[in-house]
């Protein structure tokens, strides 16, 4: 089932750069193109910073149909082949733990998926599918050997999702589980569900965990300036302290390659709205959601990806039904930033104004009603860019 079009580059499977040149998360100056899709909530994992309801969770079904998936995956077909500098093409499965979606949908899915591969022309072309690390061996083994048998070992990433809350005393289950997936997928990626129970124990259980299974790229999945109310929030502070204790402790790579990093540093003479020009640009080229219903909507990207659907009361940017006007997408994500931009007076003086509204950070503080104090969490790495303890990462 495998197809000889999508052989991989020689990897050193442990080698970081690996994460680089899949180019999964870091920014790749359009030579990636990544399509979100939303098709299971379930999960067994119970995290307590997680967004989704508990109802949500248990809902087993699947929201898109394998024709619906099908006819949106066709529909970028010709999108993605006109554009020949692309070297890279992501189909990202999110949200629930797709481990738990039965084989047949699944059999069919990588079927379709497979046929998509096979009509475009990007040398490089994989998928990212999560899982909350909490199922047994015994019901994670049949999808590992199923997916096995559809891609080849470096085709798919794994985004195993570990809760905060449950690190000390469910360590070794987690570690266990990773050692078991990676046995057949190697690339493994980490998401941290964190809530206001977060300590500064967990945060060194979880840099021992990224350290002790050479993890390449991580996720926070935090709730600053969320709108979802089943998610616990935390405050900048308490955020910026647990994550100065992990900044401190993991390799520089990993910062490079798990956030969204400005292009712009606090001295270009760039305006703030060139920036929210040049960012609704980048979503538009390179990253973008299509729905149960065929709408589609941009994706942002900060500690993690952002998905700008409905609950963000954000537009659709087009729809499957018509053709995908590029220019008139980019203009309603810009307008949306700008919008926020305004309302937000806080943003008007501040020195991180082009840095924040040049990355997917600015789209949580559309939600900063409580306080005239900036939640923003992205200014942790502002900071440390201005100081010099970080520097802007050259995309490949």
């Amino acid at each position: 089932m495998i197809l000889e079009k999508n052989n991989d580059i020689d990897f050193d499977i442990d080698d970081p750069a690996i994460a680089r040149d899949r180019n999964i998360t870091i920014k790749v100056n359009g030579h990636r193109f990544r399509l979100f899709f939303e098709i299971t909530t379930a999960c067994f994992g119970n995290c307590n910073g997680c967004s989704l309801s508990s109802l949500s969770r248990k809902d087993s079904g699947t929201a898109m149909s394998i024709e619906n998936i099908k006819n949106a995956l066709d529909y970028f077909v010709p999108i993605i082949n006109s554009k020949k500098h692309l070297r890279t093409t992501i189909l990202n499965f999110g949200t629930g733990d797709y481990f738990l979606i039965d084989d047949k949908f699944l059999t069919e899915l990588f079927t379709v998926i497979n046929d998509f591969f096979s009509k475009i022309h990007t040398v490089r072309n994989g998928i990212t599918i999560p899982t909350s690390l909490f199922l047994s061996h015994d019901k994670m083994r049949p999808k590992l050997e199923l997916i096995s048998s559809f891609f080849k070992k470096t085709q798919v990433a794994v985004e195993g999702v570990i809760d905060a809350d449950k690190l000390e005393h469910h360590y070794d289950r987690y570690m266990s589980n990773y050692e078991m997936i990676s046995s057949y997928l190697p690339l493994f990626d980490v998401a941290l569900n964190i809530s206001s129970t977060l300590t500064d124990r967990q945060g060194e259980l979880f840099v021992k965990f990224l350290n002790e299974a050479n993890i390449l790229n991580f996720d926070l999945q935090y709730a600053i300036n969320n709108t979802n109310d089943y998610r616990v929030k935390i405050g900048r502070e308490r955020f910026e302290q647990f994550f100065e204790n992990v900044y401190k402790n993991i390799p520089n790579y990993l910062i490079d390659l798990s956030v969204s990093l400005p292009t712009a540093s606090h001295e270009d003479d760039t305006s703030i709205f060139d920036e929210i020009n040049k960012n609704a640009l980048e979503i538009v080229r390179e990253r973008l959601i299509i729905d149960p219903n065929g709408y589609i909507y941009p994706l942002a990207f900060g500690f993690g990806d952002i998905l700008l659907t409905q609950k963000y009361n954000f537009p659709p940017i087009g729809h499957i039904s018509k053709p995908f006007d590029e220019e008139e997408a980019q203009k309603i994500i810009a307008d949306y930033l700008k919008k926020i931009f305004v309302k937000n007076k806080v943003c008007h003086t501040c020195e991180f104004n082009k840095q924040c509204y040049g990355t997917g950070y600015a789209f949580y503080n559309k939600f900063n009603k409580t306080t005239s104090e900036c939640e923003n969490v992205g200014t942790f790495f502002f900071k440390k860019l201005k100081d010099g303890t970080i520097t802007i990462p050259v995309a490949s």
